[in-house]
């Protein structure tokens, strides 16, 4: 949206206004931003951290410092019961999570959330306080794909808003942010005993190899997010096959974590280069 100009004659100010919405595991979403549901005042989208710090003379010394959990909150506001349930049907679902875009990147969180039962008042709408407990930090979803790859058709862009066709055959390079960050690596049959490999600047940061063979149509999914750590075949189409965590090489570390910056996979099998892409969640 444009506002009116201010200051200068024939100076403008372009705002942008943020915008939220809610989405399941199972791929549902809910506006929040809607005519008949609307999260009002929202508060608690912030950053934050915890400090310990030990005085020295006339000084503080940092000693430990943590992040806070974000607990976002504020009112939704329904036209009436009919929408209050709907929106309780799909919180049922499960799998929630809250995603904000202040200005052109969406961050998501995901949360448990605590939704109060009010009446509908003299303005003719229920209100209604609401609460997202932060399961996590707040990160931005982000998709690297090896050159060649957006043809897959994996239905990721319900899920990430946007993407990067970053890489070449046998490799993916990542843009990292500025905190160390956990991924989820998709490995493409066909592949005997997929292998990979994380660089930074030439350095090799850790390595993984599963002893298995992945038939065309599969997939085998590491996923390093503490809440999620799996190593499983798939289908293509997301439907579970076995966990694959027995057949690990265990002399490899597997479940690895992104550095800030730059970085690069390197991904192979017994045969030589195998196709796979990397789903980052960008803390922030």
């Amino acid at each position: 949206t444009t506002a009116g100009g201010a200051g200068k004659p024939g100076m403008g100010v372009v705002a942008r206004m943020r915008q939220l919405m809610m989405k399941t595991a199972d791929g549902q979403t809910f506006d929040v931003m809607g005519k008949d549901a609307f999260l009002s005042e929202p508060a608690g989208l912030g950053f934050g951290q915890d400090v310990e710090l030990t005085q020295a003379g006339t000084g503080w010394v940092l000693t430990k410092i943590s992040y806070t959990r974000p607990e976002p909150s504020g009112q939704m506001v329904f036209a009436g019961y009919d929408q209050y349930e709907e929106f309780l049907q799909f919180l049922g679902a499960g799998g929630t999570e809250l995603w904000y875009k202040p200005l052109s990147v969406w961050l998501c969180l995901p949360c448990a959330v605590t939704l109060d039962k009010g009446e509908i008042g003299t303005n003719r709408r229920l209100c209604c306080s609401i609460t997202f407990q932060g399961l996590g930090p707040w990160a931005e979803q982000t998709m690297f794909v090896q050159a060649g790859l957006e043809a897959y058709g994996f239905g990721y862009p319900r899920r990430y808003p946007y993407s990067y066709g970053q890489g070449s055959p046998g490799l993916i390079r990542i843009r990292n942010g500025n905190r160390e960050s956990p991924f989820r690596l998709n490995l493409f049959g066909p592949a005997k005993n997929p292998a990979w490999t994380l660089r930074q600047y030439g350095t090799v940061l850790g390595t993984g190899r599963i002893l298995t063979e992945l038939q065309d149509g599969r997939k085998l999914v590491v996923d390093s997010d503490p809440s999620k750590m799996e190593i499983t075949e798939y289908t293509t189409d997301n439907e579970f096959v076995a966990s694959r965590y027995d057949c690990s090489d265990f002399a490899t570390e597997r479940i690895l974590l992104l550095p800030p910056g730059e970085c690069t996979l390197y991904l192979r099998d017994d045969n030589g280069v195998i196709t796979g892409t990397a789903e980052v969640a960008k803390l922030v």
